[in-house]
């Protein structure tokens, strides 16, 4: 009868909803699409793994090694196409200058006039990922003071993950960037989304990670480079006397300094460290 063809169909489903829950299917059927648990990592809510995903995928392989020099020529292209899921670029223009002045360490009676001023010291402290904003800045490598040389500049920094690499030109622009990762030799692009090119002078603007690519940073015994996709953001020679910087994709950044080729002047790199460690 029509009332046991209706009972019958009704067994039947409770049957195939007991067998897809078995399965860890939801039940139903419908719309074949299965609700997923959110991971432990997610976090309340499951947006976390939402997050996760999507910087996974901006993250992505490292890239080959890179010719140095024919990426400073423009003939280096982003090999993210046109991805954009990583976060946005931030800041053009500065935030307000940090109210703590970081204390700078590691000057001797030898070294050469600091680059930075008290003022832009503050401005970069602001730029800097929260945890760092209270440290003190080591002076580890000056051009100035311990030479024109990659061999020297590898073994002064090697020790520290994060630093600061700060660049003067012949005109008196001033410009670098913030690495993430300790400066080492590499066949290939490594580094966070945490790094960021600034410039000082003659205007302050920081440019940040927009997520196309994953070129961060590239070292090896020729060579310092910083972004990369069209042009490298910020690449310097190895006896630091001459740069070159131009629009690059991994920070939509442009020409930090006066001209796409430059001179250096001047070159320090900082180290971040706890204001309660003692000297070395």
């Amino acid at each position: 009868s029509e009332a046991e063809g209706t009972l019958r169909g009704s067994e039947a489903g409770a049957d195939d909803d007991q067998a897809r829950a078995a399965e860890g299917a939801p039940p139903g059927g419908r719309g074949g699409a299965a609700v997923k648990a959110p991971s432990p990592a997610s976090g309340r809510g499951g947006r976390g793994g939402a997050i996760v995903a999507t910087r996974a995928r901006a993250v992505g392989p490292h890239p080959p090694s890179l010719d140095l020099q024919a990426a400073t020529q423009g003939q280096l292209t982003s090999a993210a196409g046109e991805a954009r899921d990583g976060p946005p670029p931030l800041e053009r223009m500065a935030s307000a200058p940090s109210p703590y002045q970081p204390r700078v360490r590691g000057r001797t009676a030898q070294s050469a006039d600091a680059i930075l001023t008290q003022d832009e010291l503050r401005r970069l402290t602001a730029a800097l990922p929260a945890r760092h904003r209270l440290c003190d800045w080591r002076l580890l490598y000056s051009v100035e003071e311990h030479g024109c040389s990659l061999h020297t500049f590898y073994r002064r920094v090697k020790a520290h993950r994060e630093t600061i690499l700060v660049v003067k030109d012949q005109y008196g622009a001033v410009f670098g960037t913030f690495a993430p990762a300790a400066w080492h030799e590499a066949k290939s692009f490594y580094g966070t989304g945490e790094a960021f090119l600034f410039r000082l002078r003659p205007s302050w603007a920081v440019f940040r990670w927009s997520g196309a690519n994953t070129y961060f940073m590239l070292s090896n015994e020729t060579s310092l480079a910083v972004g990369a996709g069209g042009h490298f953001g910020l690449w310097i020679g190895e006896d630091f006397a001459n740069g070159s910087s131009g629009s690059s994709e991994t920070f939509e950044s442009e020409c930090l300094a006066t001209k796409d080729e430059f001179e250096i002047v001047a070159v320090e790199v900082y180290g971040l460290v706890s204001s309660s460690a003692p000297e070395p």
